[in-house]
């Protein structure tokens, strides 16, 4: 399946993140559901950082394509 983004058919930066930290998207997410209702800050910090350093390493792999309103990190 290609998706189209301005006339090319490079995925969106979501697409790409999902792709490559889904292990870590699943095991911060699954700490979180693990621990509610009682939320904490921090409580899954080790969860968050891994999942935050995925998505900022392949944000650095995709430099040289620009993504109209891009989040930062």
């Amino acid at each position: 399946m290609k998706e189209k983004t301005g006339g090319n058919s490079t995925p969106t930066l979501l697409r790409r993140i999902l792709v490559n930290c889904g292990a870590q998207a699943k095991a911060y997410g699954s700490c979180v559901a693990a621990k509610i209702p009682v939320v904490e800050r921090d409580m899954c910090l080790k969860e968050f950082l891994l999942l935050r350093n995925c998505m900022q390493n392949v944000r650095k792999s995709l430099k040289h394509i620009r993504y109209p309103l891009e989040a930062s990190f």
